[in-house]
């Protein structure tokens, strides 16, 4: 049979140093394949712990049992910790979701010219990873300084989360900024956008990574970046501006992304309507916020991830927006809009209290039994989730047509007609 020698870490320490010593596996025992509608394979890596914890190296195969393999699958070497090097050969047209997660000693990549697509979620939680390239023979994508491009250098596609970037300056050709394009970029400090970018491209439907919107945040393209204090942008750009290297909307009216190195309070300007998805996440030391009278609507998951949040104050002349005891409400107090992460033991949802939005209790672990009124028409989905402690107690009889179906996708316990 024959071999292709994929040099790992050893499991067997000797005792004296615990020296690692280099293992060796077959191609049969690495690698296992699917075979695709167009009679090529896609190539998925073993998932067990002794490959994911010895393997450094792999070179892909570019072909399997005389078919071309132009597919690197989903998820294929996911969770590959010591992985330090990789080849990808010529005939790869296409890698999936996930293929590289958490790959944690990449340091380099480079890939082929016959790559047609590559998913933007590939090299998450690379944190060691300062460069990718891409072959110059490539018609679809481009590289420059191990930052990743569309071939025509209008988009900037992935920023490797190792590279030590400090300040940068969007090239002026640029006219889009991909989703998740500085990801986990926890080097980033300071970012200067151009003129000339027209687009920076956010996932606004969260959980659905075949859907990419334009122009709302869910995950976006600086999430994670946990040193970034400051997106500048240019004052003649069309699209977005900047006030204290926070991004909005041009016309002010949608604050965007704040970016996730912000620390202490934040004052929102007047003249702001709405806080984007997820325009605060990943901002974990941001301590308070004050809420101008203009502002009126929060999309879900604005706040995530504002895990020393501990107060909000709204301008008194906002008849829309209210804050009280950890919990935000909107239209008028009829709309219960997000609990805080640190609220604990019961809390009664107030009668006057209609609506409870997605999200506004996902990931309360602290609470312990919630009580919601017969007042409460309408329960968005994923608004009771993760809560690892908690009891509902609804006055309800039992679940109102009007409530979404996935309200509750954990069957958190619940005890219906509560008196």
């Amino acid at each position: 049979m024959k071999k292709i020698l994929l040099v790992g870490l050893a499991l067997l320490f000797i005792i004296s140093g615990c020296k690692k010593e280099p293992i060796e596996f077959e191609a049969d025992e690495l690698f296992s394949y699917n075979l695709l509608e167009d009679n090529t394979y896609e190539v998925f890596g073993n998932d067990t712990d002794l490959y994911k914890t010895s393997v450094t190296e792999v070179v892909v195969p570019s072909t399997y049992e005389g078919k071309a393999v132009t597919t690197i699958g989903y998820k294929a070497f996911s969770g590959y910790t010591e992985l330090n090097s990789i080849t990808i050969p010529e005939g790869i047209k296409y890698i999936n979701a996930e293929s590289f997660w958490n790959c944690s000693s990449l340091m380099s990549v480079e890939l082929p010219g016959t790559l047609e697509w590559i998913f933007v979620d590939v090299f998450w939680g690379c944190t060691n990873l300062e460069s990718i390239l891409v072959s110059e023979d490539n018609v679809s994508y481009s590289s420059l300084d191990g930052i990743m491009y569309n071939k025509q250098k209008t988009s900037i596609i992935n920023c490797p989360e190792g590279k030590d970037l400090g300040t940068f300056y969007v090239p002026e050709t640029v006219e889009l900024i991909d989703i998740n394009a500085f990801t986990g970029c926890r080097y980033l400090e300071e970012i200067y956008v151009g003129p000339s970018v027209i687009n920076i491209v956010v996932n606004d439907f969260w959980g659905c990574w075949e859907c990419r919107g334009l122009s709302t945040v869910g995950d976006h393209a600086f999430w994670e970046a946990s040193s970034l204090v400051a997106i500048n942008v240019d004052p003649g750009n069309q699209s977005y501006m900047s006030v204290d290297g926070i991004l909005y909307s041009k016309d002010m009216r949608e604050l965007l992304i704040c970016p996730a190195g912000k620390t202490g309070e934040v004052i929102i300007p007047e003249g702001v309507a709405m806080l984007g998805m997820g325009a605060f996440s990943s901002c974990k030391n941001i301590t308070a916020l004050i809420f101008p009278s203009t502002l009126t609507h929060l999309t879900p998951n604005a706040l995530w991830g504002c895990d020393s949040l501990s107060n909000i104050t709204v301008d008194s002349e906002n008849e829309m927006l209210s804050y009280s005891d950890g919990v935000i409400y909107g239209d008028a107090g009829a709309k219960l809009i997000l609990c805080f992460e640190d609220k604990a033991g019961d809390f009664v949802i107030p009668s006057t209290v209609t609506y409870i939005s997605s999200y506004a209790f996902f990931e309360r672990n602290q609470l312990t039994s919630i009580y919601i009124p017969e007042s409460v028409e309408v329960v968005e989905e994923w608004a009771f989730s993760i809560c690892d402690l908690l009891v509902i107690n609804v006055y309800h009889e039992a679940r109102p047509e009007t409530w979404y179906e996935g309200w509750n996708p954990d069957n958190i316990t619940v005890v219906w007609n509560y008196r």
